[in-house]
């Protein structure tokens, strides 16, 4: 699967210069929060499963986008671990649990779910780089929240297709 339609233009920055633990604990939320990538990407690889026999385009799209959300998790993990932070699954106040996914099977529901949570991930990035000491960091955070603002169209053009399928 090609998937520079599932993501912006351009490469993801290399974090560089000096960071610490206080950066890595800005970008916890991100990584493993309830918004987090580990929550998006098991959402959309739920969404790909249980659409894979009923909707292709649907299907391969959340497929796409789950792929760009683990290459996200791996950056941040990364990042995470080069500022001396351990990427644990989960934040500072809790773990990670599978609760944090949207269980929800209607498509048109779901899809308007996953419009909201990919604006508040953009949102908690937001706060991230306000948070942020280092600016390779905050070059990557910002190149991530374009790949989410590429989400946020595809999965608009998406249910657009469902809510109105005579304009298709």
């Amino acid at each position: 699967m090609d998937l520079k339609k599932y993501m912006a233009d351009g490469e993801y920055p290399k974090t560089e210069g000096r960071c610490d633990i206080y950066d890595a604990l800005c970008m916890m939320g991100d990584y493993a929060g309830k918004s987090g990538e580990t929550t998006a990407v098991m959402q959309y690889m739920y969404q790909h499963y249980i659409t894979a026999g009923v909707d292709a385009e649907v299907s391969e799209t959340l497929s796409g986008i789950a792929m760009v959300e683990m290459t996200h998790h791996e950056l941040l993990g990364k990042a995470i671990v080069a500022c001396g932070g351990t990427p644990y699954l989960g934040t500072t106040r809790e773990f990670w649990t599978g609760r944090c996914v949207n269980y929800t099977k209607d498509l048109k529901t779901f899809l308007a779910d996953d419009i909201l949570t990919e604006k508040t991930a953009i949102e908690g990035y937001r706060k991230t780089i306000v948070c942020l000491q280092n600016d390779s960091l905050k070059r990557l955070i910002s190149r991530i929240i374009e790949d989410e603002q590429v989400h946020i169209k595809l999965l608009e053009n998406l249910l657009e297709g469902l809510l109105h399928p005579d304009k298709n």
